[in-house]
C-alpha cells in the first residue's frame, strides 16, 4: 500500500521532519564575460611563487581539473604535436584525455621547463621535486584572487 496511510505502521514515521535536508553547494563559477576579464587581470597581477603563478596562468588555457594540472608530468607533454595527453589512470572517467596547447600555454610550459624541468612534475612541490604541490597551494591562491578581484 502506498501513500500516507501505508506509512502508519512504518517505524520511522515519527522521524518525519526530524532531519533537515542538506543544501547542495555548487562550485564557484564565473559566467559573465566581464568577470572573466577581471579574473585574468587578477591572475596576471597576483604575487605568488613562480610555480603557483604558472599554474594559475595555465588554468584558463588548459581547462582541466586543478588536480590534473597539479599532477601534470613532463612526459605527458607532446611538444611537437602541441598537446598534453593525460593517461586514463589519472582521469575520473578512466579514459585518456588530450588537451591541445595554445601558443601561450606552450610558452609558459617552456619557461617552466627552463626553470624547473629537472623533476618528474611540471609543478613540483616546494619540498620535493618528486611530488606535486599540495592541493591547498593553488586553491588558496584562487580564494585570495576571488577576494581581491575588482567588480
Amino acid at each position: 500500500m502506498r501513500g500516507r496511510a501505508g506509512l502508519r505502521n512504518c517505524p520511522t514515521t515519527d522521524l518525519t521532519g526530524a532531519l533537515t535536508p542538506t543544501k547542495k553547494k555548487h562550485l564557484a563559477a564565473i559566467t559573465d564575460p566581464a568577470e572573466v576579464g577581471h579574473l585574468l587581470t587578477a591572475i596576471d597581477e597576483y604575487q605568488a611563487t613562480p610555480i603557483v603563478r604558472a599554474a594559475l596562468k595555465l588554468s584558463p588555457l588548459l581547462f582541466c581539473r586543478p588536480g590534473e594540472l597539479r599532477k601534470l608530468e613532463w612526459t605527458e607533454i607532446n611538444w611537437d604535436a602541441k598537446y598534453i595527453k593525460l593517461p586514463s589512470k589519472k582521469m575520473k572517467m578512466g579514459q585518456p584525455h588530450i588537451i591541445p596547447l595554445a601558443e601561450q600555454a606552450l610558452a609558459l610550459l617552456q619557461e617552466l621547463e627552463r626553470r624547473k624541468g629537472h623533476g618528474k612534475y611540471v609543478f613540483p612541490s616546494a619540498r620535493s621535486q618528486s611530488r606535486p604541490p599540495p592541493n591547498k597551494d593553488v586553491r588558496a591562491a584562487l580564494r585570495s584572487l576571488a577576494m581581491t578581484m575588482k567588480p
